[in-house]
């Protein structure tokens, strides 16, 4: 359940659970595929014995309620894990307090009371009319304007972008695959490229840049045996978002996918499991606040865009 307190979204499993419904009620089918599709990446929420299961099952029916999702089969089983005590028991075998098992108790209670009723303004789901358009093609090699050898938050609007963002150089990234998860939402897998170039890149520039990576460290200097991240993952970009990337496709490569698929087998998970986003791979944060850790761009050692090639 990761780190845990006394609300229902208190867990990563319930953040987690809650993410993936924001994302898959788009999808313009009933309740029983949405459950069957989020089971795949929750597969927890198909075991009593697992402790991800109460959390599952509670998560969805507070989101079914919040939407008006009419689904019984769901609050019955949200409704005894609650009443039957399944939810305490395993909060206290996890080592929850006695003085937080009280609390626990009393918002599972505000929860019973919150679902005997319907939700006075439930939210809209905007359902998808048509699968996700394609934005992008396997083997475009995408040159994109920089600052400070960041790419720009394709989450802010057109105006923000504009009176924060100046650019001054260009990166790279290719495309190495793309798809859909399921059969709605477009998906690709995307390779960042250690570039930092004040021009335009070319082909060559391109083809024979390292892969990027993330780098974590301490602000002390003390090695924490955190291997790099490759930044080779599936994302998501819809077409808003991209149309406010200042972008030129630099060339269009044959790709021995196998090799990309045997390097980055997690990467490819993504297509039906958790994917990120462009701006993930584009504009990275170097520091957290309040978080004595930093992270650095460090390119792949031995390993090139040029070694992919089919």
């Amino acid at each position: 359940m990761g780190a845990w307190g006394t609300g229902l979204y208190s867990s990563d499993t319930a953040l987690d659970v809650r993410g993936s419904f924001r994302e898959i009620k788009r999808l313009p089918v009933g309740p029983e595929k949405l459950i069957d599709n989020l089971l795949e990446g929750f597969p927890g929420g198909t075991d009593e014995d697992d402790e991800d299961y109460c959390t599952f099952w509670m998560v969805l029916a507070d989101q079914f309620h919040a939407h008006a999702i009419d689904h019984e089969d769901t609050f019955a089983r949200a409704r005894s894990i609650i009443e039957g005590g399944q939810d305490l028991a395993l909060n206290r075998d996890l080592g929850m307090e006695e003085a937080d098992l009280k609390k626990r108790e009393k918002a599972l209670e505000t929860l019973l009371a919150k679902w005997a009723t319907p939700h006075p303004k439930p939210k809209k789901r905007n359902l998808l009319k048509v699968k996700e358009p394609f934005v992008m093609e396997p083997g475009q090699c995408i040159a994109y304007r920089t600052m400070e050898g960041n790419g720009p938050n394709l989450h802010l609007s057109q105006k923000q972008l504009g009176e924060i963002f100046h650019p001054d150089g260009w990166g790279a990234f290719v495309v190495i695959d793309r798809g859909r998860k399921w059969d709605y939402l477009a998906r690709y897998i995307v390779a960042g490229l250690n570039l930092n170039m004040k021009t335009r890149p070319g082909k060559k520039d391109c083809l024979a840049a390292p892969i990027r990576a993330i780098r974590v460290s301490p602000f002390s200097g003390v090695k924490l045996g955190i291997p790099d991240t490759p930044l080779v993952r599936a994302v998501e970009c819809p077409a808003v978002r991209f149309k406010k990337l200042d972008r030129r496709i630099v060339a269009t490569f044959e790709w021995d996918l196998k090799k990309w698929q045997k390097r980055f087998p997690k990467a490819f998970e993504g297509f039906g499991a958790w994917a990120g986003t462009l701006t993930g791979t584009i504009h990275m944060l170097f520091s957290s606040p309040g978080v004595r850790l930093a992270s650095k761009i460090v390119p792949v050692k031995g390993m090139r865009l040029k070694d992919f090639l089919g």
